[in-house]
C-alpha cells in the first residue's frame, strides 16, 4: 500500500483570531502560527495514526493481496470516494464502475460488491479519496487539540527537543481519536 497526499489540510476551522488573542501573538507572527497550525494538523494525524481533521485529498494504492470483499482505509474518517481505478498487466487502467462498491460517510471502510480479479499483483487499484471531517462537524476535542498544539508549537519554537512530544493536555483530548490497528 502507498498513501499520497494531494493537498495540505487546511486551517480554515481553526480560529486564528482567537490564537492570536489567546497567546498573545503580535501581527508579524501570524503567517507563522498559520504554518504551525498546519505542522499541528499533521502532528494530529500522526499521532492518532491516520486521524484526518480537515477535508484532505488522497491517492491510496492497494496490492492484489490486500483487495478483499470490504476493504479498510488507513485514513479517516471518509468523506468521499472519488474515483477507484484498477490497473491490469499492461498498465492500463479502468474506471470502476461505482455500483461495485460503496462507503459510508465517516466509516474507514470501503466494500466491493464485486472483487476485481484481472488486475497486476502490485498497485493494483488506485483509490482517489477525501477525507477528514466536514468543516461544520469537525469534534471539539480535535479543534482544541491543533488549538492548543499550534500555541505549544508558537510558545517552544526555539527548543527543538520540547517539540518532540506532545503535551499531556493534547494527548488526553486526542486519545479518544487514535486509530488502533492489529
Amino acid at each position: 500500500m502507498f498513501i499520497k497526499q494531494l493537498n495540505t489540510q487546511s486551517v480554515s476551522p481553526l480560529s486564528n483570531s482567537f490564537l492570536f488573542e489567546v497567546a498573545n501573538i503580535p501581527d508579524e507572527d501570524q503567517n507563522l502560527v498559520k504554518k504551525l497550525s498546519l505542522r499541528a494538523l499533521n502532528m494530529v494525524y500522526t499521532y492518532t495514526n491516520g486521524r484526518v481533521v480537515t477535508e484532505t485529498d488522497f491517492e491510496i494504492y492497494v496490492d492484489l493481496a490486500d483487495i478483499t470483499e470490504k476493504y479498510r482505509l488507513p485514513v479517516r474518517p471518509l468523506f468521499d470516494i472519488t474515483s477507484i481505478q484498477t490497473f491490469d498487466d499492461k498498465n492500463i487502467a479502468t474506471t470502476m464502475d461505482t455500483s461495485k462498491y460503496y462507503f459510508v460517510v465517516g466509516d474507514n471502510t470501503l466494500f466491493f460488491n464485486d472483487v476485481p480479479t484481472n488486475v497486476r499483483p502490485e498497485r493494483s487499484m488506485k483509490i482517489t479519496m477525501k477525507a477528514g471531517y466536514d468543516p461544520l462537524n469537525i469534534p471539539i476535542d480535535l479543534l482544541a487539540a491543533v488549538e492548543q498544539l499550534t500555541i505549544f508549537l508558537y510558545e517552544n519554537r526555539g527548543d527543538n527537543n520540547e517539540t518532540r512530544e506532545l503535551p499531556v493536555s493534547v494527548r488526553l483530548l486526542l486519545d479518544p481519536y487514535v486509530v488502533h490497528r492489529l
